[in-house]
This record gives structure tokens, C-alpha cells and sequence, in this order.
């Protein structure tokens, strides 16, 4: 979806669920060549962030803001994260601090509403994996590989799950501990000086924003009416 700077839709675009994100940028950003407008701020998610897409997203005078991993292996992120500094308040709930890593620009954004929300969702799911787990070491010693097994098939629960030397199922404390450091926290990266770091942050939030609506709004309604067709039909709400 493309907006203009207060957030208004101008252009939306659909594809195939298995476009490549590579196909997906360049279609996008010469339709927007074609009207003329090139200097345009790329709001993109972590799954875009490569080095081929950010160089091709700055030509013409184009930016962007981008998600990065936080618990990636990644030396810029370990970096941004350590870097010291003071939050600032901005509009929306949220707490921001610019740091740099070299040359790049880099924002780390705080929410307390979703750290308290991480909070919780962590605390349920190392319930639901103490339970499972409960009495493993009665179980025979294959058995208990069998279930470390199938937990761990599930990134989720195996986050929180270590084997001990003696293949004894147990919570891994540290992990929560780490995890516990990203709370509420997500890292966000921009070629453009010109934005200032609450505008970063609440230009993600909106691609957030567009993304939850699309999912938990959109979504559900084409399935209750597979019949409409989203490209030419008026919205229900409408």
C-alpha cells in the first residue's frame, strides 16, 4: 500500500502469496516511477531486510525504515543493542533512542504495553512447558529423547527448553532471562537523516498498524464472504 505522508491510500497492489520480496519491491517502486514520484520512504518488515533490497530501495532518492531482527545473529543489531543511551517519549505509548553503529542509523523503540504483554505471553507458555514436562524423569531415557523431540519442533517451547548431560528435560532460566531483555522492544533501521527518530518509529507503527488490520480485520471478512472480490468491491463497513 502506498500513502502519502499523513497516511492516506493512494495505490495498493496484490500478489501471489509465493512473489518473491525481490519482485514485490520493483514492481511497486516502478509503478510509483511511472507517476513521477521517487523520493519515497520504504516502510518495510524484517523479512525485506537484506543488503540487495536497501540498495535498490535508495535509488532514485529513495529511504526506508526497516525491521531488524533483534535476537538475530546479527553484529549490527548486538551493537545497536548495546549501545547507551536515554529514551525519549513520543506520541503513541512508545519510548525511543537513536543509536549508530558506523555509518548507520539505527532506532530502538520500547513499548510498555507490549513488554507487559510479552510478559505474559512468555509466563503462559513456560507454564504450558513445565506441564509437559512434568514427571519426564520418571520416563526411560529414550523416552525422555523422544519428548525433547517433539518439543522441540515447536520454536516457541523449545526457546525455553534445554537437555541436561544426565537427558533430563528442564527449563532453561537463562533463556527466559535473555528473552526477558526484549520485551516490548523492536529495532528499527533508515537510510534517511532527514526523518527524525519519532518519525521512524511512528512510520513503523503504522506499517504495523496497516498490517494488523489487514489480518484481523480484512482477512476474516473475505472469509466469511469468498464471494466478494477485494480489488473491486466495496468494503463491508462501507
Amino acid at each position: 500500500m502506498a500513502v502519502t505522508r499523513e497516511g492516506i491510500p493512494v495505490r495498493v497492489w496484490s500478489f501471489p502469496g509465493t512473489t518473491s520480496d525481490q519482485v514485490i519491491i520493483r514492481k511497486v517502486k516502478d509503478d510509483l516511477g511511472a507517476w513521477g514520484l521517487h523520493r519515497v520512504i520504504w516502510c518495510l518488515d524484517r523479512g525485506f531486510n537484506s543488503a540487495e533490497n536497501r540498495r535498490y530501495l535508495q535509488r532514485a532518492g529513495g529511504h526506508y525504515i526497516v525491521g531488524k531482527r533483534l535476537r538475530s545473529d546479527s553484529r549490527e543489531a548486538k551493537a545497536a543493542l548495546a549501545r547507551p543511551g536515554r529514551y525519549r517519549e513520543v506520541a503513541g505509548n512508545l519510548r525511543v533512542k537513536e543509536v549508530r553503529v558506523g555509518t548507520e542509523r539505527f532506532v530502538i523503540c520500547h513499548n510498555p504495553e507490549r513488554a507487559r504483554r510479552d510478559e505474559v505471553v512468555r509466563g503462559r507458555i513456560v507454564a504450558h512447558l513445565e506441564a509437559r514436562i512434568e514427571g519426564s524423569d520418571r520416563l526411560s531415557r529414550d523416552k525422555r529423547f523422544e519428548l525433547y523431540g517433539a518439543l522441540s519442533t515447536k520454536s516457541g517451547l523449545k526457546r525455553f527448553l534445554r537437555l541436561t548431560k544426565d537427558a533430563k528435560l528442564r527449563i532453561d532460566k537463562a533463556a527466559i532471562r535473555r528473552e526477558a531483555h526484549f520485551d516490548g522492544k523492536f529495532l528499527l533501521r533508515s537510510s534517511d537523516e532527514a526523518l527524525s527518530t519519532e518519525e521512524i518509529a511512528t512510520g513503523y507503527k503504522a506499517l504495523y498498524e496497516a498490517e494488523y488490520w489487514f489480518t484481523q480485520q480484512f482477512l476474516p471478512v473475505l472469509e466469511a464472504f469468498p464471494h466478494l472480490d477485494p480489488l473491486v468491491s466495496p468494503s463491508p463497513a462501507a
